[in-house]
């Protein structure tokens, strides 16, 4: 403690550093220059800085973090919250001093045992001829505080090599305030829950919540998530609100498990179809962002009823996704269409596509309604194709400007496709003149 200039006692001002000034880049220029990794004076000198700093609960060490550094941290910051060791040497070492499973004490000597203290003060008490004065009793250790980042709420562990499926199980049994866990090896993290899942009972799955908030499964993967496997990972991640996955449409109707999902990225093998207006159908009013990748992946078998007659043309997809994220998702901000994917003819009938493209009229009144209108809070619109040089890939004219006009919040738009038969200065003057977007940071 301080004195300060009223005579009373003040905190270190260490206390007060919640995050110190570093970055990413910092970090990562650093471990460029050998001479400076290699002869481990980097690390010395931030094991030796962490004591001091108690009150931090933010810290980026990537690039540059060892398990000699986290275990100081493990010791020395009780209060982190946020923890960065991306791209870094860690291993499942580093894991445990976080979560506090470490098995040596500070002074790397293993603390005596309850039972040899109390044999050894038996003893003691006995009288005998050659004794001296009574001896003193062996006193009971101090308890030692816990060592461990017990309110972690955010690690990433990107790019980092050395930690396996099994430290990311001791990260997610034992740091229990754990929001956001990043880490995408071998296995992505669903995938490794998917074996955690397959490996307890169900009364062991039944006894475990995790805190989780956000889940990736990305490229690449082994495996895809089963329809009861995503039933047990609902139960198992009960906060989830953000989601990645790789997956077909069906699997897509069965994400509404996941009665807090605020923010969906499907990257959607097959095509786009019912699975995923039910999805929007019944998780649409929560949704605040809404990121769909159709790619239609040839090797993925689709059924002929799905891709028969016009509605199963590449064309349909843009308009789709538009139409079905306007009518069902209210509070969305940000709606990100990329792909070339098919629409299936049952999600175009569902829409009633045709009818509404084909009225320039009622289209307008849809998307500006005044109770009820599209879009009224996004801030960002992104449509990207693949192959930019086929005519299909493209939206319909009219729809993509009623969307723009009623859009008044939009600050980011970025148009990558086939668009520029009808984007011109006729065309944006017509939706500047409904809507001036005032708000616009970035088009592109």
């Amino acid at each position: 403690m301080r004195v300060c200039s009223s005579g009373k006692e003040c905190p270190h001002i260490c206390h007060y550093i919640h995050a110190p000034l570093s970055s990413k880049r910092l970090w990562y220029c650093l471990s460029q220059y050998g001479e400076i990794t290699s002869c481990r004076h980097l690390t010395r000198t931030l094991c030796s800085a962490m004591p001091g700093l108690p009150g931090l609960t933010r810290i980026n060490v990537s690039h540059v973090a060892t398990d000699q550094l986290c275990l100081a941290i493990s010791r020395s910051l009780p209060a982190l919250v946020s923890l960065d060791l991306s791209n870094s040497s860690v291993s499942d070492k580093a894991v445990r001093y976080l979560a506090g499973t470490g098995s040596l004490s500070q002074s790397g000597r293993p603390p005596p045992s309850v039972s040899a203290i109390r044999n050894l003060n038996r003893l003691l008490d006995l009288d005998s001829p050659e004794a001296g004065p009574p001896a003193q009793k062996v006193m009971q250790p101090p308890a030692r505080a816990k060592n461990g980042c017990h309110r972690l709420e955010k690690l990433s562990l990107q790019s980092c090599e050395g930690v396996t499926e099994r430290g990311i199980i001791v990260a997610l049994e034992h740091l229990e305030q754990l929001h956001q866990l990043d880490y995408h090896q071998k296995f992505s993290m669903l995938e490794i829950l998917i074996r955690w899942i397959s490996n307890h009972n169900n009364s062991e799955r039944m006894m475990k919540l995790f805190r989780l908030s956000e889940l990736e499964h990305g490229f690449p993967y082994s495996l895809s998530p089963l329809s009861s496997q995503l039933t047990d990972l609902s139960m198992l991640l009960p906060h989830l609100s953000s989601l990645t996955l790789v997956t077909t449409d069906n699997t897509a109707a069965q994400l509404v498990q996941f009665s807090r999902l605020q923010r969906i990225t499907l990257e959607l093998e097959d095509l786009l179809g019912e699975g995923f207006l039910e999805l929007l159908t019944r998780l649409g009013p929560q949704l605040l962002e809404v990121n769909l990748s159709c790619s239609s992946d040839p090797e993925v078998p689709v059924s002929l009823d799905q891709e028969a007659g016009p509605a199963g043309q590449q064309a349909q997809l843009f308009n789709a996704a538009l139409v079905a994220a306007g009518q069902l998702c209210p509070r969305v901000t940000k709606l990100s269409i990329t792909g070339c994917g098919l629409v299936s003819t049952a999600a175009v009938a569902r829409l009633d596509l045709e009818s509404l493209l084909a009225s320039p009229g009622l289209m307008r009144r849809t998307v500006a309604a005044r109770n009820g209108g599209w879009f009224r809070d996004l801030s960002s619109l992104i449509l990207m194709t693949y192959d930019d040089t086929h005519p299909t890939m493209t939206v319909h004219s009219g729809l993509l400007r009623s969307v723009l006009g009623a859009a008044t919040s939009l600050r980011v738009l970025n148009l990558e496709g086939y668009f520029g038969t009808f984007i011109n200065d006729t065309y944006f003057a017509s939706i500047l003149a409904a809507n001036p977007l005032n708000q616009l940071n970035i088009l592109d």
